[in-house]
């Protein structure tokens, strides 16, 4: 079960960009750097295994999820911009270590956090399937073989918090409980955020009048009546915003978009809030 770290990117960038879905998607590293170019241009880049370097061509059609998917393709980037970041950062999308159909997906993210020089890991944990047995096994080797040894700091993002019920779960208990189970995992004093990254993405994209799916609309009404909480007022016509028939204001979903964790995660990523 995918746990969202594409997702989280995608609403870091306000766009899909990065293949995403609930399942294991990214086979490859895929890294994002952030980059103010003019005209909201997307960069994409590939390294391919044997040696052959593809870059500076405009990202179009299927081209990412086509490289995503090449054996050959050893790592891609991309250049972009975040929407509230502003510091030179690159963000490393790494393929998820559960994935049963291709164990060369756990190789390449072990190798990538033992090697390459990072300042920080963004943990994603899936609310709806924490301290699985996958899970525990890869954040015992990470903070044996990367925290320990490399001194990295580490974030953990408990992604898709929304889909736990407050009627019959406590969302504070379960924050707690997490924080707990990463204690005895040896972690000291664990930072984590509560993100509704899907939330997030879409509140961007409608704000943006970027279009989106049927079904995305669907998810869109249920995320809206969650954090928007949005009373009738008369809004400017510039403001007015309609997907399926719900008629929404663009300054409400902007506010919407605080209460879904992102932008939390971009004041540490643009260190504005510390981590210690």
């Amino acid at each position: 079960m995918s746990g969202g770290k594409s997702t989280i990117v995608n609403a870091l960038l306000g766009k899909k960009i990065l293949p995403s879905s609930n399942r294991a998607c990214t086979a490859n590293i895929i890294s994002v750097e952030n980059y103010d170019a003019p005209d909201d241009d997307i960069w994409i880049g590939q390294l391919r295994s044997d040696g052959k370097v593809i870059t500076r061509q405009f990202i179009a059609g299927n081209t990412l999820d086509d490289w995503n998917v090449d054996a050959a393709t050893i790592q891609i980037w991309l250049t972009a911009k975040f929407c509230n970041v502003n510091r030179s950062i690159t963000l490393h999308d790494t393929p998820g270590t559960n994935f049963s159909q291709d164990r060369s997906h756990e190789r390449i993210t072990k190798e990538f956090l033992s090697q390459y020089p990072l300042d920080v890991i963004l943990f994603v944990i899936n609310a709806e399937h924490s301290g699985t047995f996958d899970e525990k096994q890869l954040l015992t080797w990470i903070k044996k073989n990367v925290i320990d040894k490399r001194k990295t700091k580490i974030l953990f993002l408990i992604n898709k918090a929304d889909s736990l019920d407050p009627e019959h779960e406590n969302i504070f208990e379960h924050f707690n409980d997490t924080r707990r189970h990463l204690m005895r995992l040896g972690f000291d004093k664990p930072k984590l955020i509560a993100l509704s990254a899907r939330a997030a993405l879409l509140f961007r994209m409608v704000i943006n009048n970027q279009h989106i799916t049927p079904s995305e609309a669907i998810a869109f009404e249920s995320y809206h009546q969650r954090f928007a909480h949005e009373e009738f007022v008369a809004y400017n016509a510039t403001d007015i915003v309609i997907v399926d028939d719900i008629i929404c204001s663009r300054s409400n979903l902007c506010r919407a978009v605080f209460g879904t964790g992102i932008c939390e995660l971009e004041s540490i990523l643009d260190q504005r809030i510390s981590l210690e």
